[in-house]
């Protein structure tokens, strides 16, 4: 799938028109995916945060409608805070960085491995628990540049009952595969297993450098040495269409018409745009346009 493919079916999803939802990109391997579990485990025991309240006015992560324990992790950030929500929420990757190498030293190489990351989190479902659908904008803009976001999932522990939802299918993500989750579908997560699940999630500006070393399955070219690329575009984990994919969905959004939300409306206006064939050839950058144009605006 070369990068104009890519994006047309990035913007099918997001346009709710059975485009690309989410695939298996590339392995981590055994050896380094053991110490980056490692490392998470002490992570969450060393610093215990409390569950977001589905009912903070504060909290901007509060939007998702969490059931049960929802734990976010901010690993990205410009202090050093594993709480601070504003560094996960700024769309530039200029300022931060994982402050606690000395500690968990596997997960910071990790980190440093993607330096397109706007952010990097770490996210716990506990035992049953789950987050409500929802969906978020992928097309956006830097002043005269068109861009997107793409999101990055890293299942660290799981359990055989957990699932993914995006656009009323289910998947079921396995431990060690870095997957690629298109966030302009509209998804949802649920753990109604006994153990914990816990997910490294990161969005990225998607340089040209990062469709090459992650995206591109044709080409074996990586990034590190502890990562490895899959081969296809197939290997998703896809369970079923009509089950309880469709039950969330319609459960939560059947009550009132998609085009009625202003998320809705936001992220349909990126699309037509890119669909009109603004910027339609020069929507991947390289790191360095993303770097001098963050650094132009302040960012």
């Amino acid at each position: 799938m070369n990068e104009a493919n890519l994006i047309e079916e990035i913007r099918k999803g997001a346009y709710h028109l059975d485009g690309l939802a989410t695939y298996a990109c590339v392995e981590v391997e055994e050896g380094f995916f053991l110490r980056i579990r490692e490392d998470v485990l002490r992570l969450i025991t060393a610093y215990p945060i409390p569950a977001i309240d589905p009912k903070s006015t504060t909290d901007k992560s509060a939007y998702v409608q969490p059931k049960g324990e929802y734990l976010y992790w901010s690993l990205l950030t410009k202090g050093g805070d594993f709480t601070d929500k504003a560094s996960a929420y700024s769309k530039t990757f200029l300022g931060k960085a994982f402050h606690h190498d000395d500690e968990f030293p596997a997960l910071g190489e990790f980190i440093r491995a993607f330096p397109e990351a706007m952010n990097f989190t770490l996210r716990g479902l506990s035992k049953a628990s789950s987050v409500s659908p929802h969906e978020e904008r992928n097309f956006h803009r830097l002043d005269d540049l068109t861009y997107i976001r793409v999101r990055l999932h890293l299942p660290i522990t799981t359990t055989p009952e957990s699932r993914m939802m995006l656009g009323g299918r289910i998947y079921h993500y396995e431990a060690r595969k870095i997957y690629y989750f298109n966030n302009g579908c509209v998804h949802a997560a649920s753990n109604p297993g006994q153990g914990s699940r816990l997910h490294l999630i990161w969005d990225l500006f998607l340089t040209r450098e990062l469709y090459g070393d992650v995206f591109d399955q044709d080409s074996k070219q990586t990034r590190a040495p502890f990562l490895r690329k899959i081969g296809n575009y197939d290997d998703t984990g896809y369970i079923d269409v009509y089950g309880r994919g469709a039950y969330l969905f319609n459960s939560r959004l059947g009550k009132l018409p998609q085009w009625t939300v202003p998320w809705f409306w936001n992220n349909l206006w990126r699309c037509a745009e890119f669909h009109a064939g603004k910027d339609r050839n020069a929507m991947v950058h390289d790191r360095e346009t993303f770097h001098k144009k963050l650094s132009t605006n302040g960012q």
